[in-house]
């Protein structure tokens, strides 16, 4: 599932900027950025999982932006993940990759 996260590195992150990875999950009000795409799908399963039905988070590769500002830029296709009724987590429509089952308590 790692794969359908990591975008194709631009020739300007090969020179030397950290590849990073926000997460969203708007519905719980959560999100952050993590070094490892592992970590990022990890939290945004954990928020969806405690999220409404039909809730949706995203992973998006990041750069830190060169603007000076405390902002990212992203870049590559941003990864959906949604929650099902019964509090699956999946991926974003069409999606044959894993799913999350809901943990105990959750649904």
């Amino acid at each position: 599932m790692l794969d359908a996260v990591r975008p194709a590195r631009p020739d300007w992150l090969r020179l030397g900027a950290r590849q990073l990875y926000s997460w969203d999950v708007p519905a719980r009000g959560h999100g952050g950025v993590a070094r490892h795409p592992a970590t990022a799908i990890s939290e945004v399963v954990r928020a969806l999982q405690g999220a409404p039905a039909g809730s949706v988070g995203t992973v998006q590769g990041v750069v830190l932006s060169g603007s000076g500002h405390a902002e990212y830029d992203p870049f590559g296709e941003a990864t959906r993940f949604h929650r099902d009724a019964d509090g699956t987590v999946t991926l974003g429509p069409g999606a044959t990759h894993q799913r999350h089952p809901p943990r105990r308590g959750t649904v």
